[in-house]
């Protein structure tokens, strides 16, 4: 695996978990050396931008709070009716 591939690797997990030195492992890092190559990589700007770039690539535009308003809406007749039925069998 090439430099910048694990570089690469780095950025991705670390945009995702936040955790430096899990994704220095997952990158392929010693975890004898996963904390020491963490902090040296979040040191490079060219790692911060990367990790700003793969974070915004992972930004919606969903509201998320309305999104999941909608869906109880549309399930919660769908609940009722099944527990209705279900009490109503008994």
């Amino acid at each position: 695996m090439s430099v910048s591939e694990k570089y690469e690797i780095f950025c991705q997990h670390y945009a995702l978990s936040r955790n430096g030195t899990e994704s220095a492992k997952q990158a392929g890092y010693s975890n004898k050396s996963a904390a020491n190559q963490a902090s040296r990589l979040l040191q490079r700007s060219e790692i911060q931008e990367r990790i700003l770039e793969i974070t915004g690539e992972l930004s919606t535009n969903i509201d998320v709070v309305t999104e999941l308003e909608k869906q109880y809406m549309t399930a919660s007749p769908i609940i009722m009716d099944r527990l209705l039925l279900k009490h109503w069998r008994c």
